[in-house]
């Protein structure tokens, strides 16, 4: 999920192919990314109403692990919410699609 909401494609490649060698189900792999999305929407949220994206994210709850508090707040700063929107939806048809066949 670092490797897509931080658009490194050669990782995400990457990190995709192991998931599914190690037998990880894609619904499973969806869910996480919309997860880690509602998840930077919230600090966007909290940015958009004063709070620093440091503060925003240590707020958030469960904490971000200790290392990817960086990728996580540098996500919230370079994306906007409405990318972070636009890619909730993808997700959710990706999701939809994936249960029909």
């Amino acid at each position: 999920v670092y490797a897509m909401a931080g658009g490194d494609p050669a990782a995400l490649d990457a990190e995709l192919s192991q998931a599914f060698r190690e037998g990880v189900q894609p619904i499973a792999v969806l869910r996480s990314a919309q997860r880690h999305l509602h998840r930077l929407l919230a600090v966007k949220d909290a940015m958009a109403n004063g709070a620093s994206a440091a503060s925003a994210v240590q707020a958030l709850k469960p904490p971000v692990f200790f290392r990817y508090v960086q990728p996580f707040t540098t996500q919230a700063q370079r994306l906007s919410s409405d990318q972070v929107r636009q890619a909730l939806l993808h997700l959710g048809e990706a999701e939809r699609r994936s249960k029909q066949t």
